[in-house]
């Protein structure tokens, strides 16, 4: 529950920490929370237009590759934004493509912005 807690103050590394010990014991819990905690801490930059580490942060919770639940956080259409603030558009292109195979939701809009980028 430490990682939960600290998660909620914003102690990101502490949860990170927790988490990792989580998934020693208990791969696929460690690995939802590790998952959700970075697309969270992504959102919480991509907020701030931190779009570098934000896209770090998606890029861990995509490569995490844990199960979401609907509730959860899912990086995918986040992960593009962040590539297309950034202006590079060839990992915005990649990130949807990578999405796509995965049959993970993208936003609408990034859809569109797919298009007029190709």
């Amino acid at each position: 529950m430490r990682g939960i807690s600290r998660e909620h103050l914003r102690e990101y590394d502490g949860a990170i920490a927790d988490y990792t010990k989580v998934q020693q014991s208990s791969p696929r819990l460690g690995s939802i929370r590790l998952a959700d905690l970075y697309c969270e801490r992504g959102n919480l930059r991509l907020g701030e237009r931190n779009y570098a580490d934000a896209a770090a942060d998606y890029e861990r919770s995509v490569s995490i590759d844990a199960p979401t639940d609907g509730c959860s956080c899912d990086p995918y259409s986040s992960l593009a934004s962040a590539y297309l603030q950034l202006g590079d558009n060839e990992k915005f292109r990649s990130s949807v493509q990578r999405a796509q195979a995965r049959r993970r939701w993208i936003a609408p809009e990034v859809l569109e912005r797919l298009k007029k980028t190709s």
